[in-house]
């Protein structure tokens, strides 16, 4: 194994998957259906710069995953994207659910998410109908996301 995998490994912190990850047994979603749907997968990426997500659109039923820290420009610091965080329900969620009930699609992305004092990177799927569909806060974090001043990480179930 070359040392970028095994750095990556290193990173892992399996105390925080338990409850929430059986790692002998594939999850079951009791709330997932059982018929079929054909969905189309997309994703996007802009360049350095503003960002895009009001002009982000998916098309019917179609998955639009759209880059890291959507709302946000490129470019900003730990301070910055700490200043810039927002509560679950915010804005940026809110501006998420409008673009997927636009296109009648799912969209994906990820903004820096404040409760109480701490950071945390989360992603939120909006789907067709206009609404927040699921949530994840990242627990796996990059070198530079450890470096933002006081991040935190998804340290209990929610």
């Amino acid at each position: 194994m070359t040392a970028v995998p095994l750095q990556r490994l290193a990173a892992r912190r399996p105390s925080l998957y338990n409850p929430l990850l059986a790692l002998r047994r594939a999850p079951v979603d009791i709330t997932a259906t059982t018929s079929r749907r054909p969905v189309q997968l997309a994703a996007a990426q802009w360049s350095t710069g503003p960002s895009r997500l009001t002009s982000s659109q998916p098309q019917p039923n179609e998955l639009l995953v759209l880059p890291e820290l959507s709302a946000l420009p490129s470019g900003l610091d730990g301070a910055e994207l700490r200043r810039r965080a927002e509560s679950r329900g915010g804005a940026f969620e809110q501006l998420l659910a409008q673009r997927a009930k636009a296109g009648n699609g799912y969209l994906v992305g990820s903004y820096p998410e404040r409760e109480g004092g701490q950071v945390f990177h989360t992603v939120a799927l909006a789907g067709p109908a206009g609404t927040i569909l699921g949530r994840y806060r990242a627990t796996h974090l990059t070198a530079s996301e450890r470096t933002w001043p006081r991040w935190a990480i998804w340290r209990s179930r929610r």
